[in-house]
């Protein structure tokens, strides 16, 4: 029985290989245990990773909302009211932005310059993403 066994995980190996390795992509989760299992299975595993949409941006929201609420702690108390509930604001895609949200995004802007730098807003400039030295 251990015999058949080995075969036989031999021979899915060598089949799940001979079918992933021409892969162009790999479509999976962000979870730290399949990107591992991705780099021992399959060559150059780490050129073909691709991460889908809604797991990325949840995770540049919650990168911005950290960023935000830090960044609220270290700004003097009159500079906080035009900060004051901004956290949905920075959801906006820039198309939907008229008006008082508009208006409201802009003075946040002003005061959350750390949280507008990472979302690359056009007050940031280019090169909004690097670190700063």
């Amino acid at each position: 029985m251990i015999a058949v066994l080995k075969v036989w995980r031999v021979t899915s190996e060598t089949w799940v290989t001979a079918r992933l390795n021409p892969s162009k992509t790999l479509s999976m989760d962000m979870n730290p245990a399949y990107i591992s299992a991705a780099r021992v299975h399959l060559p150059n595993a780490v050129e073909k990773i691709a991460f889908d949409h809604f797991h990325v941006a949840k995770m540049l929201c919650a990168v911005v909302d950290k960023t935000r609420q830090s960044e609220m702690k270290t700004i003097p108390l009159q500079a906080r009211k035009s900060a004051h509930r901004s956290r949905y604001l920075w959801l906006y895609g820039r198309n939907k932005r008229h008006g008082r949200i508009a208006e409201r995004l802009e003075a946040a802007q002003m005061v959350l310059p750390d949280t507008s730098r990472l979302l690359g807003n056009e007050r940031a400039g280019p090169g909004a993403l690097e670190p700063s030295v």
